[in-house]
């Protein structure tokens, strides 16, 4: 049993001339577009602001926590400082 060529058909994919149009419409008044969108949904915004500013207070507390109640760096190990904390709780 041979081998038989086959034929085969090209296909390319292009935008039409009308298409190429609504390209440039996304880049326009980008600063606008975003401004509205804020302004939309600023509770949202704000939510999201405070949820990570929270967090972000929230572990540094609980570094200065354990590095003022003996957190051994060399070793890794967190005896005192882990042991205020649970008791803590």
């Amino acid at each position: 049993m041979g081998k038989q060529p086959v034929r085969m058909k090209a296909v390319v994919y292009a935008l039409s001339p009308f298409q190429k149009k609504v390209m440039p419409g996304l880049w326009k008044d980008i600063p606008g577009k975003i401004h509205h969108k804020v302004s939309e949904n600023w509770h949202s915004a704000v939510l999201l602001l405070a949820l990570l500013v929270d967090t972000y207070s929230f572990l540094v507390c609980i570094v200065v926590l354990l590095l003022a109640f003996g957190v051994d760096h060399g070793t890794g190990t967190m005896d005192e400082g882990l042991r205020f904390l649970v008791s803590s709780f």
